[in-house]
């Protein structure tokens, strides 16, 4: 008998700024400084034991406050918290009783990529063309795919694979994905990025247009400064609601503004030459 494939991960990537994530802000803000113990309780859960995923019940319930040592009344607040801000996904949490996330998702995708067995569940599935990898000769049960679902992925993948064969028909240049873009011009004015700032730099365009994660990193890099800068400036634009490259230019207005009343001098900065915005400074 064949031995059974680990759908957990032995270890995860945990970022060394946790800390200052606005998400998990707002839950200890909400819910105090043990909230920190209990999220990584649950998320060692989540990629030890599926991956990507867990069930939520009583039962887990009780081992979370037992493992921390709080109350299951403090364990369910800060849970239902963690949903409220996003870091756990709403949806699936009232139709399958799970906690999960994009972010999970994409982690355990990058980490189980040279994994046989590595698959996610179709109805759980939060990644846009993710190319599961299912174990061969598993017997469905609860937690696993079924054969349709595992047909529908081989298909996506046997028509990815015709359509790459396929010769191009256009002369015409490419168009840069947005995250091409954002990559290009963080390599020519940053240099190389890290694996764990690529990550990042993808999930701010998840919810973030290519220009507007440009404009932040050209405020770092016309600082002589590094990516921890445009981290800075990002989150202070998603926590104030700036959103648009005029949103952007209204901000700069108003700093400038405030700077001329404190009397405050300092040298201009510049915006990357191909970008739409202006050669005034976006103020940080």
């Amino acid at each position: 008998m064949a031995r059974p494939i680990k759908e957990g991960l032995d270890y995860f990537p945990l970022d060394t700024d946790i800390i200052h994530d606005i998400k998990i802000r707002k839950i200890m803000r909400s819910n105090g400084p043990q909230s920190i113990a209990v999220l990584l309780d649950l998320l060692g859960n989540i990629y030890g034991d599926h991956g990507y995923y867990m069930q939520w019940d009583d039962d887990v319930r009780f081992l979370v406050a037992d493992d921390v040592g709080i109350s299951e009344a403090a364990v369910d607040e800060l849970v239902s918290k963690a949903i409220q801000v996003d870091f756990f996904d709403e949806k699936l949490f009232k139709k399958y009783s799970i906690l999960t996330s994009k972010g999970i998702q994409k982690r355990y995708q990058k980490a189980s990529k040279r994994k046989s067995g590595f698959c996610i569940q179709k109805p759980y599935n939060l990644i846009v063309n993710v190319h599961n990898n299912p174990p061969q000769g598993e017997v469905n049960g609860d937690n696993n795919p079924t054969a349709s679902e595992v047909s529908d992925a081989e298909s996506t993948r046997k028509e990815s694979k015709v359509n790459k064969s396929k010769p191009k028909k256009t002369t015409e240049e490419p168009v840069p994905s947005p995250r091409e873009k954002v990559l290009a011009f963080y390599q020519q004015n940053l240099g190389q990025p890290a694996p764990v700032v690529i990550q990042e730099l993808d999930d701010w365009l998840e919810d973030h247009s290519p220009e507007w994660v440009i404009a932040a990193l050209t405020i770092a890099a016309e600082s002589h400064r590094q990516f921890p800068t445009a981290r800075t400036v990002m989150r202070r634009w998603q926590k104030e609601n700036i959103k648009t490259l005029d949103d952007i230019k209204a901000d700069q207005v108003s700093w400038e503004n405030r700077k001329t009343r404190g009397n405050q001098r300092k040298p201009p900065i510049s915006v990357a030459p191909n970008s739409s915005f202006s050669d005034d400074d976006i103020p940080f």
